[in-house]
């Protein structure tokens, strides 16, 4: 529960929002992912109005736990649905926000945004050589890198530090839990967590497709990696 302006503000409350403002809407959807759906929330519809983009805001981050809260530096949104709502949010927590576009379909940051060094990457990938390869670049740029080899241990990773990693980097086909399934894992149970897929094999991504993850295509360059990470080379950030 939220306190705004002297109410309290509850999942009920977050929903007459939509409703009053039309932007529920009920039906046959097809979103962005792939995926169906019996609802289709507008959000430019509902954030139009600055004071009812506020108490949403507020209570967005109310049901964000309060060890997470804690460790948020930066808040990260899509354009353009998400611009207005990740700025709230920012405001409520009090930390600078960035958003992400995806002019080619895969999200970047763009615009002189970029991730500080030091941001916690697991970097899942079941190839030694293109994990050595992956992990000195993640490093270049000035990220903690964290190695699993197989799904299975990144989940573990994930479960016993309560999710505390900023990006999953995973590559998409490895023996036992795929790359698409954690994936999925990850968003479900710890959505604060960004996740990018990569893989060298196209003809899985074209039977499966990459179900929304941002993906990068194997063989990549730094370059190529720091434009899908949203990230600049520590040594251009210092200076």
């Amino acid at each position: 529960m939220i306190n705004t302006a002297n109410r309290s503000m509850n999942l009920d409350d977050v929903l007459h929002e939509f409703r009053a403002s039309g932007a529920l809407l009920e039906g046959h959807f097809k979103l962005s992912s792939g995926r169906h759906s019996g609802h289709y929330l507008q959000c430019a519809r509902v954030l139009m109005n600055p004071a009812r983009a506020a108490r949403i805001a507020e209570a967005v981050c109310e049901a964000i736990p309060g060890n997470l809260r804690e460790n948020v530096d930066v808040v990260v949104s899509p354009a353009m649905g998400g611009i207005i709502i990740g700025h709230e949010v920012a405001r409520v927590l009090g930390k600078d926000a960035l958003f992400l576009e995806r002019p080619d379909g895969v999200f970047h940051l763009r615009r002189g945004f970029a991730l500080e060094p030091g941001a916690r990457v697991l970097m899942v990938e079941d190839n030694e050589v293109v994990g050595r390869f992956a992990r000195t670049l993640l490093e270049e740029l000035g990220q903690t890198t964290t190695w699993a080899t197989n799904g299975e241990s990144a989940l573990r990773l994930l479960e016993e530090s309560n999710g505390g990693f900023d990006l999953v980097f995973t590559d998409v086909v490895m023996p036992g839990i795929s790359g698409i399934d954690l994936a999925k894992e990850v968003e479900r149970r710890w959505p604060h967590c960004r996740v990018v897929l990569t893989s060298g094999y196209s003809h899985v991504l074209a039977e499966e497709g990459n179900h929304g993850f941002p993906l990068l295509r194997k063989p990549y360059s730094l370059d190529k990696l720091m434009s899908v990470l949203g990230v600049a080379p520590a040594a251009k950030l210092a200076s």
